[in-house]
């Protein structure tokens, strides 16, 4: 389950089901029951209750943006779930372990009432996570590769949570939260530098900006984006009728690898 929206789904038994539903009612967006789906690069958001619940799950929930959930962002009862390279942000506590064993790693959470809240009589491990603005963190700072520090994100006021480039995030994961088949949310393989970081984007140094430039020529070209009187001269677009637009794949190219600094 991958690359999906839900939101506003929060009522008894709504949103997502995955698993074998046991009867009981669950007021969540999402909920993860009795069985180990890999629940990745989705973004989880508006809730009056749970964001995403797991239920005696060895599921592995990764790369995900949860926010604006009125209780828990993510909570784990029974089971050994994974979850890890999450951000958590705008709930009562981010990320909440109620019973069971779950591998806590590579999260961000800010803006919590609680960060990583294990209660009394859970197993398991919290390594590698970041919070910020919480009031009660849930880790130690420089203990188990936890920090308590500023994310430093890109733009979050716009929605974007990128890291910076100098963001305490960067390299800062632990790679045994991470497996082959991994990537961050936008699709970028994990660990693109000495390791992997901790939240769901891994950093990248690219030039969004020539990307962007590159993707609208493409969407021109595919007929989802007009083409204005500019487009057609600094994109070196060619029209070859009414409504139809040529791009040149070697400029495509040449600004993709200018984005990623392998061309002047």
């Amino acid at each position: 389950f991958r690359w999906n929206k839900v939101a506003y789904a929060g009522g008894y038994n709504g949103g997502v089901g995955l698993g074998n539903y046991d009867g009981r009612n669950r007021q969540a967006n999402v909920v993860i029951h009795r069985s180990s789906p890999r629940f990745a690069c989705n973004n989880v958001f508006q809730s009056d209750e749970h964001g995403i619940l797991t239920v005696y799950s060895n599921s592995r929930v990764v790369d995900c943006i949860v926010s604006d959930i009125r209780t828990d962002g993510i909570l784990v009862d029974g089971g050994y779930p994974m979850v890890g390279n999450n951000l958590v942000r705008n709930s009562t506590n981010a990320i909440r372990i109620s019973s069971g064993g779950a591998a806590v790693g590579n999260n961000i959470v800010t803006d919590c009432s609680r960060g990583v809240y294990r209660q009394s009589g859970v197993t398991g491990t919290v390594l590698n996570n970041l919070a910020w603005q919480c009031s009660t963190p849930g880790i130690t700072n420089g203990v188990d590769g936890n920090l308590v520090a500023d994310p430093q994100f890109t733009d979050p006021a716009n929605g974007n949570f990128r890291p910076l480039p100098s963001s305490p995030c960067i390299d800062a994961g632990n790679s045994d939260f991470v497996r082959p088949e991994d990537t961050d949310i936008l699709g970028w393989v994990r660990a693109a530098r000495a390791c992997v970081d901790i939240g769901p984007y891994e950093y990248v140094n690219v030039d969004w900006d020539i990307l962007a430039k590159a993707a609208r020529a493409l969407r021109i070209a595919a007929g989802i984006n007009e083409c204005s009187p500019e487009d057609l001269t600094s994109l070196n677009i060619e029209n070859t009728g009414p409504s139809e637009y040529v791009v040149d794949m070697a400029d495509v190219a040449r600004w993709c690898r200018k984005a990623n600094f392998r061309d002047p």
